[in-house]
């Protein structure tokens, strides 16, 4: 792939993700109001150790492996500014008072498209036990004390990037894309394994294309809720869609990284679709899950757009938006994490040096 053809299908891609929240106004976005902990427990193994508790009394522990691969343990608990609690049954808990520092806290307010308060951090510690047994790779955690950082925020409208053209321009040309979505469920062992490609070509260079892959594995051990997934971008030699009206229409994957072996997906006039191969992937905790087998459907539907492609695949899916979307948009919060931990020891580290 040329960089100037990756540079376009790669802007097509992020103007795909700024899709407006449910209830939003077209061309706004809403940002709703909350509050949450972070803990961070830094890295064990191979992994990035994440704490998030939030308003909704829903305690996650999460191992991410890079910024894409990560599994995720939650559950219910008990959660309030001084305490969270949470019980991971065999796995493991957690078990922590929680003293914030109000004298230390910052805000940021709003970018200059959005609108409402600033959201507020407040550091702090906490003592107690976090405790995780470990599962397959992912290591026996435990942790008596380390900083935890409290966040207030509230509810915001943004305008989107439509609604900031100056007066008089005319708007840029959008590129003519082809979208293919690719959606693959499975149920079997205990659980549900989703997988979806999203591939995107301009229509003027149909091999110029450029994809995501997203695989989800969704458990449940007692009342914890497990969820493993990665996410990866492809070229055109990973994730191969035939030709518009070309019969049989076709998908071939062979991923690499994560992934081992190879799919099919195929689709002819008057027959049901078929998804066949040995496709396989290594997660955390949980090595060489299938990806294909007789309790996989698969559907495949394409269009000028990603919400064309979503309307037509949800008509058969139960589902609102695509998986690989809400996990990019998860993402963002960790990315956010690890900035805010990092603000955290540079604020510090400059306090100590004033100190000396």
């Amino acid at each position: 792939m040329k960089a100037t053809g990756g540079l376009i299908l790669l802007a097509c891609v992020l103007a795909l993700f700024a899709a407006p929240a449910a209830g939003a106004k077209a061309g706004h976005s809403v940002l709703p109001a909350g509050t949450e902990l972070w803990i961070r427990l830094g890295e064990k193994g191979d992994y990035d150790v994440l704490v998030e508790a939030n308003d909704r009394q829903r305690v996650l522990l999460a191992f991410s492996e890079g910024l894409f691969t990560s599994s995720e343990y939650s559950t219910d608990g008990h959660v309030s500014s001084k305490h969270v609690e949470a019980d991971l049954g065999e796995l493991g808990r957690i078990d922590v008072d929680v003293h914030l520092a109000p004298k230390h806290s910052w805000s940021y307010p709003p970018g200059r498209d959005c609108q409402g308060p600033a959201t507020i951090y407040v550091p702090g510690r906490y003592r107690g036990t976090i405790e995780f047994a470990g599962e397959g790779d992912i290591p026996h955690v435990r942790s008596t004390h380390g900083e935890v950082i409290f966040i207030r925020r509230f509810k915001r409208i943004c305008k989107r990037g439509d609604l900031r053209a100056a007066k008089g321009k005319k708007p840029k040309r959008k590129p003519q894309l082809d979208v293919g979505l690719l959606e693959v469920t499975g149920k079997g062992e205990g659980r549900r394994t989703v997988l979806e490609a999203i591939n995107l070509a301009l229509k003027q260079h149909p091999a110029k294309s450029f994809g995501l892959l997203f695989a989800g594995i969704y458990e449940r051990v007692e009342d914890i809720r497990v969820e493993r997934n990665t996410l990866a971008f492809v070229e055109h030699k990973s994730l191969r869609v035939s030709k518009r009206g070309k019969k049989p229409e076709t998908v071939r994957l062979k991923p690499g990284e994560l992934f081992a072996g190879h799919a099919l997906f195929s689709h002819d006039r008057g027959s049901p679709p078929t998804w066949t191969g040995n496709l396989s992937i290594d997660l955390p905790g949980a090595k060489d899950i299938p990806l294909v087998g007789e309790d996989f459907g698969s559907i495949f539907c394409r269009g000028p757009s990603l919400l064309a492609a979503e309307r037509c695949a949800y008509d058969h899916y139960s589902g609102s938006q695509s998986t690989a979307l809400a996990r990019l948009s998860s993402l963002k919060r960790r990315r956010s994490s690890s900035a805010i931990a990092q603000l955290m020891r540079d604020r510090r580290e400059a306090s100590n040096t004033l100190r000396r």
